[in-house]
């Protein structure tokens, strides 16, 4: 059935490619950074115009990289099956019926034909005839798909697990897995376990604190923060703290960007590597060419144990040696003695300059990488900055707000020519805002109830910053703090203090620092009128007069 399988195969893959075209047609962001949209594009407008959730999008990248994944492995088999001339050819003289000898033959032959055809379907009956299209159609949450089958009965035959629109090909995706809660579906990173393993290290010199080893990222590797090349190699732990790294920072690439080639990236680093090792270019080709002379000179000058790779200065303290139990378990350990002493000069140089090498190339492609990722570890810190001005409550409403779900229209069915194109960019709105809800951090609207509960349909307007208009109480309250409110009070020749918390108009404010004035010049006046003083013949004043006429010489 060579040709029943190809004729099914390329139905699958135009089945792919429909869906391919659809699923960017909906959500232009959805095509890899090396495929940029250009300006006289029919999508360059949708991508402003129809922007979908963060979760939606990267949910259907990893969609279309499934799609594209069955895609390759279709061609893989049809290449297979076309490659074998001699099937092709029996098949087709078989359907022709040229080489059969008497009519019966090829009737025979046909009749054997359709017999293979019914024991497929009967083997395969479960399938309907639409299952093809079924499986890549994109079916939205909350919108039941079911068929009739022969009993007259309902059968559900999909059921989307999440609240995304998806196909049942890839039903089994789940987005919320790939990403943890810091990193919000890719926008951010999570290193809080490297930070960590990196204050662990003995090599690392200085204390960063979360952001400031964020910043370090994009200068990795750097002698200040990370300690020179010679600290490095002795730090036991430097090699594990960068192979953690690197594998965090890979699988973080692979998760926000599945469609982009990742191992094509990952090659050219690697050839860039070898470039500058075998050139000498890197730092740690002259340090593996000073610890190789090193370890030469120092086999020249004194007494060298090779089983313990150690140098004594004097004969009666390496001849102790060889009497002690660590270099005797060092001399069963080896093995041969002959075979130890023939390779270990080359052996010890090999594998100094093996591990000097691997830290070099691990240190350089964490810094290609990094430097690719870049906005992403800025995004990350300017994230970690702004939550720490958060209180906790503020903290619990944010990650409550993101686990919603989010509501959404259900776009027009872009397969279908029935609708007209003025219909279709009007169904295709993603987000239905009516109330004019602020955006959140996520770039959707905020809930009715958050918004709501926050009290920001009330706003509040204050004359001393310039009539401008907060929404509500919270921001109201918090904005006496901020530097407008501030410079608007200090304009008005008033000192900010407490005092003027929920006083907005400027007559006030006035009134307010004068009666402020008032009483401190009375509280003074007091003070200097409460001390009484007597002069040497009994005159009684008070203290600031009596000092007043000391100073004039009076008395």
């Amino acid at each position: 059935m060579s040709f029943e399988h190809q004729r099914s195969f390329c139905e699958e893959l135009e089945r792919i490619e429909v869906a391919l075209s659809q699923r960017i047609a909906r959500n232009p962001a959805l095509l890899p950074s090396h495929i940029p949209l250009t300006v006289n594009s029919p999508l360059a407008g949708r991508v402003a115009k129809k922007r979908k959730s963060d979760r939606e999008t990267i949910f259907g990248q990893h969609e279309v990289a499934k799609l594209l994944d069955r895609y390759r492995s279709i061609c893989g088999d049809m290449l297979d099956i076309s490659a074998d001339d001699k099937l092709k050819e029996k098949e087709l003289a078989a359907l022709d019926g040229t080489k059969a000898p008497t009519l019966d033959a090829i009737f025979a032959t046909y009749d054997a034909k359709v017999d293979d055809l019914r024991a497929y379907h009967r083997k395969y009956a479960i399938e309907s005839v639409n299952s093809l299209a079924d499986a890549y159609e994109l079916k939205y949450p909350g919108v039941p798909t079911t068929v009739e089958d022969d009993l007259d009965e309902t059968t559900p035959v999909f059921q989307p697990a999440s609240n995304l629109p998806v196909s049942s090909f890839a039903a089994d995706l789940n987005i919320d897995a790939l990403f943890s809660g810091q990193e919000n579906y890719g926008n951010f990173m999570d290193v809080y376990h490297l930070h960590d393993a990196y204050l662990n290290l003995a090599s690392s010199t200085q204390r960063l604190t979360y952001t400031q080893y964020l910043t370090s990222l994009l200068e990795f590797p750097d002698d200040i923060v990370q300690g020179d090349t010679t600290a490095r190699l002795n730090d036991p732990g430097y090699l594990h703290y960068l192979i953690e790294l690197d594998q965090y920072i890979i699988g973080f690439l692979q998760r926000t960007r599945p469609i982009d080639k990742i191992e094509a990236i990952l090659s050219a680093i690697e050839a860039e590597f070898q470039s500058l090792w075998a050139n000498g270019s890197t730092k740690w080709n002259q340090l593996n060419d000073k610890l190789v002379g090193e370890k030469e000179q120092q086999k020249q000058q004194g007494f060298y144990c090779e089983y313990c790779d150690k140098v004594f200065a004097k004969e009666s303290v390496y001849l102790a040696h060889l009497t002690g139990r660590k270099h005797i378990k060092a001399v069963e350990k080896a093995g041969s003695l002959a075979k130890k002493a023939t390779n270990k000069v080359s052996t010890d140089s090999t594998e100094l300059t093996l591990q000097l090498k691997n830290i070099a190339y691990l240190e350089h492609r964490i810094s290609q990488l990094c430097q690719q990722l870049s906005s992403k570890i800025l995004a990350t810190k300017t994230n970690v900055e702004r939550r720490a001005t958060l209180t906790e409550r503020e903290r619990t409403l944010e990650q409550e707000s993101s686990q919603l779900p989010a509501l959404y229209i259900r776009d027009s069915d872009s397969s279908s020519d029935s609708n007209s194109e003025d219909e279709e960019n009007e169904d295709d709105s993603f987000f239905s805002n009516p109330r004019k809800f602020p955006v959140g951090w996520d770039g959707n609207p905020i809930p009715y109830w958050l918004w709501k509960y926050n009290g920001l349909g009330h706003e509040f307007t204050c004359e001393i910053c310039g009539g401008f208009a907060y929404k509500g109480r919270k921001a109201f309250e918090k904005h006496f703090l901020e530097i407008r409110h501030i410079h608007g009070l200090k304009c008005l020749g008033v000192e900010p203090s407490g005092l003027f918390k929920d006083i907005t108009n400027i007559q006030e404010a006035k009134d307010l620092w004068a009666k402020i004035q008032r009483r401190k010049r009375m509280t003074e006046g007091q003070h200097e009128n409460a001390v009484e003083v007597e002069d040497a013949e009994g005159n009684v004043m008070s203290e600031k007069v009596y000092n007043d006429l000391v100073k004039q010489g009076y008395l």
